[in-house]
């Protein structure tokens, strides 16, 4: 049993669960009602919108479930193949190669594990609307302050329609190092981190970051207000996962050159 529970072929059954239900997590967002629910899923923890949220889309809630539900599956199947090649290496010894490719399992499962826990820890709150002055609290704790919005590009580009926007955001129309919003995050009265936060490029402090997700604009005036939508996310184990996963990276690296070098080394008569 735990022989075909380890197999290649268990193996390629939990990807092609796993890729079968997240593509059609693409499909449900055809769907305006299940794209709302899905859209309020990504904005939050996804634990917080199962407790409190799940209950108005069953489907969506569903669709969740289950792809947890195969997560949790291939998971067990990769602890499980990793302990039974530990064991055999244990006992048969083992050469470098064998040695890298029992890593990427260890690495790939604790990559896994850290998307597991950042489901459910930390904190996170998407589309926070801000203009130059403002401030708001966050989780009773923090305060996140805007003291300036910059969009150094055609304003007129914020105005157009969502479809249009699309052709409109290139890299001759939007220049990222003009376009910025200057940020200030405080814990009472120490300020934690203070500076300017760019798209791509969050402004961080310690497992703290605030993302500058776009630009928008209020008013059909001449003296139009420019605001921007920030994401706040605090996610103790972000440091964890990225050195995780770059070791993952480096190991099937490692692994790929020993193994081309083994298959090019001459046979000895």
């Amino acid at each position: 049993m735990l022989q075909k529970f380890t197999s290649v072929k268990t193996t390629f059954i939990c990807l092609g669960l796993l890729i079968g239900s997240l593509l059609a997590g693409v499909g449900l967002t055809l769907d305006k009602s299940h794209a709302v629910a899905l859209k309020s899923l990504g904005r939050q923890l996804p634990l917080t919108w199962l407790f409190y949220e799940a209950a108005g889309n069953s489907v969506i809630a569903t669709w969740f479930v289950m792809v947890c539900l195969v997560g949790g599956i291939f998971l067990i199947h990769l602890a499980s193949c990793v302990m039974l090649r530990l064991f055999r290496l244990v006992q048969n010894g083992f050469s470098t190669r064998q040695f890298l490719f029992l890593l990427i399992h260890i690495l790939f499962g604790l990559v896994m594990i850290c998307h597991g826990i950042s489901m459910a820890v930390g904190y996170k709150q998407s589309d926070i609307k801000m203009f130059a002055g403002n401030s708001t609290r966050l989780d009773n704790t923090y305060k996140l302050s805007v003291s300036e919005v910059r969009f150094g590009d055609d304003p007129a580009l914020l105005k157009a329609s969502f479809e249009n926007q699309r052709a409109l955001m290139s890299r001759e129309n939007i220049h990222r190092e003009k376009n910025y919003a200057h940020v200030t995050l405080t814990d009472g009265s120490r300020i934690l981190s203070s500076g300017r936060a760019y798209v791509l490029s969050p402004l961080r402090a310690g497992s703290i970051r605030v993302t500058l997700t776009e630009f928008f604009i209020q008013g059909d005036s001449a003296e139009d207000t420019i605001g921007v939508k920030l994401t706040v996310t605090k996610n103790p184990v972000i440091p964890f996962f990225f050195i995780t996963y770059a070791g993952m990276i480096l190991s099937l690296i490692g692994f790929i050159v020993i193994t081309r070098r083994n298959e090019k080394m001459p046979e000895l008569p």
